[in-house]
């Protein structure tokens, strides 16, 4: 079990009053509701073992992640997760009413928020991250699981497995790829038909483009472009006026 210095402690319990007190009044708002939701959570699932993490509206590392969980800060403190802002604000293309259904949309954002306080619970109380699983192995698999069962939700599997293992659901995508349907009431596509994002549409188009390339043939032509792209480009510095 590892702990948290009590410098860190203390910064993070200022950090929470201060949302809750001095934010700026949308950030006040949305803030305190994750903030609640995350206290549930933590007395409820994890019998109180966490500190509040620093919980920030602000866009994950890649645009596939509604949210994510690090187990340091842009300026060195521990652990923050932070929660796409365009899902508490109804404009994210997974969401079909979200900017008309403020309630049924935190139902998802506060499913999100779980999902990253087991990643905050696998880091910061047990020390395990499963980067060879994609952050979402047999120790996270095994909490969601655990969870679940309270919440009679159908059990899922790690995020990588045997082709003949797929058809149970993904711990990756957990709670909101078990949640039943009509769960959401109608404001966000369910987990298992989330339509690909453009960025995400693009990806699969240039793997399915370079699955099967000579990278070293692949290189040299760049190279080559490259050189004949500047080539061209003095020649035209030259000419013209």
């Amino acid at each position: 079990m590892t702990t948290l210095p009590d410098v860190h402690r203390a910064h993070r319990e200022a950090f929470e009053r201060f949302v809750l007190a001095q934010a700026a009044p949308w950030h006040r708002e949305h803030l305190t509701a994750l903030y609640a939701a995350w206290h549930t959570y933590n007395t409820s699932y994890f019998a109180g073992a966490m500190t509040p993490p620093y919980l920030l509206l602000a866009e994950p590392k890649t645009p596939r992640f509604y949210g994510d969980t690090s187990p340091a800060t842009g300026f060195g403190a521990k652990l923050q997760i932070r929660i796409r802002p365009s899902l508490v604000q109804g404009t994210h293309p997974h969401l079909l009413h979200g900017s008309q259904a403020p309630a049924s949309r935190q139902l998802f954002v506060d499913d999100i928020l779980l999902h990253e306080t087991i990643h905050q619970y696998q880091m910061e109380i047990l020390g395990v991250y499963e980067a060879s699983y994609d952050w979402h192995g047999p120790t996270f698999r095994d909490n969601a699981n655990r969870i679940g069962t309270v919440l009679g939700l159908p059990p899922v599997r790690v995020s990588k497995v045997p082709k003949k293992e797929l058809g149970t659901p993904s711990c990756a995508q957990w709670p909101y790829n078990v949640r039943p349907a009509g769960y959401y009431q109608g404001a966000v596509c369910h987990g298992w038909k989330l339509p690909p994002l453009p960025e995400e549409k693009l990806y699969a188009e240039l793997a399915r483009l370079t699955r099967n390339c000579d990278r070293a043939m692949l290189e040299r032509l760049c190279t080559r472009l490259l050189a004949s792209k500047n080539a061209s480009t003095a020649t035209k510095e030259t000419v013209c006026p």
